[in-house]
């Protein structure tokens, strides 16, 4: 039996924005050795031609080193922030239309993901450790594999409202979208039942 991770009140707010609100703006909270590089080449070659004016925000824990010439970054409007606390990340996910993370092969959990959810936000995933669990393909966001499938689908969700909309709506119901009080009363349920 799984029970996964709680998500922190912050990131879950009822009154979130809608999408004409947000910004053209996704963004990958990670460390830089989870897929970075490949999102960014993926926005460089697919995503920045077509809309020039989007943003993508990204934030890396200061334990993580980031390998990147963020001005050479800006001139793709990658925005590198470094790492940001708790509040700030909500206030940012609230401006954004989608989280774009693959996942990595050796991640079970994805605090990230459950952030984004609790907020309302879109998904766009490689499926790659938790997040083929996390995400519901073309429920909460998108599972791609591919360059051009994957920048598609961030395309779809930056510009798309009534796909935004629907993925969405779907995020605020998500089962795993559990504050730690529901998450303690699940652990009661699980050791009551054995």
């Amino acid at each position: 039996h799984v029970i996964p991770h709680a998500i922190e009140p912050m990131f879950l707010q009822a009154d979130v924005p809608r999408f004409a609100e947000r910004r053209q703006r996704v963004f990958f909270a990670s460390r830089a050795s989870r897929n970075l590089k490949w999102v960014i080449e993926v926005w460089k070659q697919y995503i920045h031609p077509v809309l020039p004016d989007a943003e993508f925000v990204v934030c890396v824990p200061p334990s993580s080193p980031f390998p990147f010439d963020a001005e050479a970054l800006a001139a793709h409007n990658i925005l590198y922030k470094g790492s940001l606390p708790k509040d700030e990340l909500a206030a940012l996910i609230n401006t954004c239309k989608a989280l774009v993370y693959p996942g990595h092969i050796n991640e079970t959990g994805c605090q990230v993901a459950l952030q984004a959810i609790g907020l309302g936000v879109p998904i766009v995933s490689c499926g790659y450790g938790s997040l083929k669990d996390l995400v519901q393909h073309d429920v909460t966001g998108f599972i791609e594999m591919d360059m051009q499938g994957y920048a598609a689908r961030v395309i779809q969700c930056l510009t798309d409202e009534d796909v935004w909309c629907r993925l969405h709506r779907a995020s605020l119901q998500h089962p795993w979208r559990k504050s730690y009080d529901e998450r303690a009363l699940d652990w009661q349920k699980a050791f009551l039942q054995q």
